[in-house]
């Protein structure tokens, strides 16, 4: 059978570390199969020994997590045994200074990068961002987990800028409306939503990221914003294998900043790197009118963002009102100043021509965020590729300083 990429073994008390840990590397293009996981399809029944022996031996890479809570009686042993006898490797991830367990054949050093953050942090979901993140990146591009594709991946910064459910219900109520919006431009915008796609709390949720912006008649079941990132990233890198099995370019992972950003702890360092690197924003319009929210995109300087890529998404509106059409002027050309474009009107929908700093209105539809995600991705990709290619590192230093040219591999 064809096994997943990464098969995780872990004890169940530490379910939530194998949790985060799953879903950072289905983040990289990694398939994932995770014992205990009732929700990938493994049930408790007959034949879920089985399931896991046939997991264990037909996966690419076996990660263990390792920690003191492995005993002698743990069932940990067995998956390890599983995956060994098929003359599979193990990798180690360390959790804490404990050795493997002895039935660990490969008794080298493994992963400790994991050690300190366990040590510091009761549950995984507490461990900042950026730290969990540097871990992670560190695991998949380290000979454990690189073969020699997958090491190059890209990191694309990701913002989702939309309403909470909490504040679209105020916006409803004409509550924490920007103030420099006229009532009579709000009002009208609301009239206008209502004969279109009228402005429903439910299609937003506890956080930004869980935003349903794209069926005109809302249904619970509709995809959220992450899920449609997610799913062209999944869809994209299962063409690439089907079609391209040798290429190693054009492999990346969107990685959410949105968290980052509200963290007090991490927000300094995620607008920082957002400066610096070349970004994904997607936003909705409409919420732009809440005071949280533009205070949101103010304080964190992303209309500001030089490498930053901006899709819009929402209902597509047009109309003749002089209001509603001056405030959707007056956030499209503010974008575009913001990130320093020359021409609005080089932005046409049809076209899709556009370069990085880029902001796109009114994708209204799945399949046109998917479009512009592939034009968002690959840009991205050819910025950190000309950036990295810019000069051989030996170079730089002497550049910077004035000195004297290096003498490379001239002995002395």
């Amino acid at each position: 059978m064809a096994g997943s990429d990464v098969f995780i073994s872990y004890k169940s008390e530490q379910a939530g570390w194998a949790e985060r840990l799953e879903e950072d590397l289905r983040r990289y293009g990694l398939t994932v199969f995770r014992d205990h996981d009732t929700a990938a399809g493994l049930q408790v029944g007959a034949d879920w020994e089985h399931q896991i022996e046939e997991e264990a031996r037909a996966a690419t890479h076996f990660v263990l997590l390792s920690s003191a809570l492995i005993t002698a009686q743990s069932y940990v042993n067995w998956e390890i045994k599983y995956r060994q006898d098929a003359g599979g490797k193990v990798v180690v991830v360390h959790l804490d200074n404990t050795p493997p367990p002895a039935v660990v054949v490969d008794r080298r050093q493994g992963f400790r990068e994991f050690i300190d953050l366990v040590a510091a942090h009761a549950d995984a979901r507490d461990v900042p961002f950026f730290e969990w993140q540097r871990a992670v990146r560190h695991l998949v591009r380290s000979a454990p987990l690189g073969d020699g594709r997958r090491s190059s991946v890209v990191e694309i910064p990701t913002v989702v800028v939309a309403m909470t459910a909490a504040q679209a219900k105020q916006l409803a109520k004409g509550q924490k409306v920007v103030p420099g919006i006229k009532q009579t431009a709000y009002q009208q915008m609301m009239g206008l939503l209502s004969a279109s796609t009228p402005l429903q709390a439910a299609r937003y949720g506890g956080r930004p990221e869980e935003w349903k912006p794209f069926a005109p008649v809302f249904d619970p079941g509709d995809p959220t914003v992450e899920e449609v990132i997610s799913g062209f990233d999944d869809a994209h890198r299962l063409w690439r294998r089907e079609n391209q099995d040798d290429a190693d370019d054009g492999r990346y992972a969107f990685v959410p900043y949105g968290d980052a950003l509200r963290d007090p702890a991490s927000v300094k360092q995620a607008r920082e790197r957002l400066k610096r690197r070349a970004s994904l924003i997607v936003f909705d319009p409409v919420s732009l009118m809440h005071q949280d929210v533009s205070k949101f995109v103010l304080d964190n300087g992303l209309h500001t963002l030089t490498m930053g890529f901006v899709i819009g998404l929402g209902p597509q509106l047009t109309t003749s009102s002089a209001p509603v059409r001056d405030y959707y002027g007056g956030v499209e050309q503010t974008l575009f100043e913001g990130l320093m474009m020359t021409d609005p009107r080089d932005r046409a929908r049809a076209r899709f021509y556009p370069t990085l700093s880029t902001c796109v209105l009114n994708v209204n539809r799945e399949f046109e965020l998917s479009r512009w995600l592939q034009i968002a991705s690959e840009g991205i990709i050819d910025w950190v590729g000309r950036l990295d290619s810019q000069m051989d590192p030996a170079y730089r230093g002497v550049v910077a300083s004035g000195g004297p040219m290096p003498r490379i591999g001239l002995g002395r």
